[in-house]
């Protein structure tokens, strides 16, 4: 970003003073980023307010309870990293109902706790609703497919876990299974965004130095 900076800050403007004495049409990459970073320049305090308020209106939305709930829905629906979340929330949650009911908390009461200690508005919301289910009399797996909670592998391992009375081992199993597919999912994603960043920025780099160095091919004609 610093090397973004001075590139268009400095480096660009006296590029652009050079090729205004000469009679010569700029490129349309030229022209696209000169415009862009005179507009920048000329009305960045304007653009920073915008951005001031904008900002602060969003903040301001999302301290309210539709705010919460709709950004945690959008965080949940991210691509790679809202699985990564849904699974982190899977663990949380099914970690916590393993410790109470084996500490001998009946499971209505365990799920309650669970609902209260949750960190995502929308994922208490559905464990919520799996409590009313089972309230009104299914099953913990029955419950968590319904509102789209673990995956397969985990729904059955509950199901074992229901059929044999040893709930709170396999809830346990499954807290510890998602564990390492989630530490798994986050060592590839950093090893995958380390050369993503590294290609993004470059990418940037050369359009900016094309930018550049295009026009000389002009004025060189001209000259």
């Amino acid at each position: 970003m610093v090397v973004l900076s001075i590139l268009i800050g400095f480096v660009l403007p006296r590029f652009s003073s050079f090729y205004a004495s000469y009679d010569s049409e700029l490129p349309l990459l030229t022209r696209i980023l000169v415009t862009s970073t005179n507009t920048m320049r000329d009305w960045w305090a304007i653009v920073f307010i915008s951005l001031a308020v904008v900002g602060m209106a969003v903040f301001t939305w999302m301290r309210t309870e539709e705010g919460r709930l709709r950004s945690a829905l959008w965080k949940q629906r991210l691509p790679l990293l809202g699985g990564m979340r849904r699974r982190y929330l899977d663990i949380e949650s099914t970690r916590t109902l393993s410790t109470l009911l084996r500490g001998g908390a009946p499971l209505i009461h365990a799920l309650d706790v669970v609902i209260r200690s949750s960190s995502d508005v929308a994922y208490r919301v559905k464990l919520a609703r799996v409590r009313e289910l089972a309230v009104q009399g299914s099953s913990l797996h029955e419950a968590f497919e319904e509102e789209g909670l673990l995956d397969l592998m985990g729904l059955e391992m509950v199901e074992v876990g229901e059929s044999t009375g040893a709930l709170e081992e396999m809830l346990e199993h499954v807290s510890t299974t998602y564990d390492e597919l989630l530490d798994r999912q986050l060592s590839t994603a950093v090893s995958l965004l380390e050369p993503a960043v590294l290609v993004t920025m470059g990418v940037l780099l050369a359009m900016i130095l094309l930018s550049l160095y295009l026009p000389l091919f002009n004025v060189v004609q001209v000259i």
